[in-house]
């Protein structure tokens, strides 16, 4: 591994640990709304929801691992960030049409976590593609 490539690795399994930490933190808020609820729907919702991010929370922190003990490419990084911005941008897209047609505020409070979501997936994407760039065949 040269010189060139230790930072753009150190960025990279932050931003995979911050997407970790978003993601867990998620699932927790869900599975806490989903104990103070009584409405079996929004149970169910709630429930799903928490296990849906915790899911992909623990698939961020084992791709953490792989990449810090080098047994995944910075390709699949980048498949991994691909995916996670494609799942980001199903909210983004409803809840921002909804405060543009309806002018509601509460579209911006659940826009809020998917733009919390966003960032540090762009992060391991742009670091990711740093490090494939740098990398010690080609720095």
């Amino acid at each position: 591994m040269g010189d060139q490539n230790i930072p753009a690795k150190r960025y990279t399994v932050g931003a995979l640990l911050l997407q970790a930490v978003v993601l867990l933190a998620f699932a927790a808020l869900a599975y806490l709304d989903s104990l103070a609820t009584s409405d079996s729907f929004i149970f169910a919702g709630s429930r799903t929801l928490a296990i849906y991010n915790g899911v992909l929370g623990a698939i961020a922190i084992w791709l953490t691992g792989e990449h810090y003990t080098e047994s995944v490419r910075s390709s699949r990084l980048q498949l991994w960030a691909i995916f996670c911005i494609i799942l980001s941008l199903f909210p983004l897209i409803a809840y921002g049409s909804m405060f543009i047609m309806y002018h509601t505020v509460l579209s911006l409070v659940f826009l809020l976590p998917a733009l919390l979501f966003i960032v540090p997936t762009i992060m391991v994407f742009h670091f990711s593609r740093k490090e494939n760039t740098q990398g010690p065949d080609r720095g």
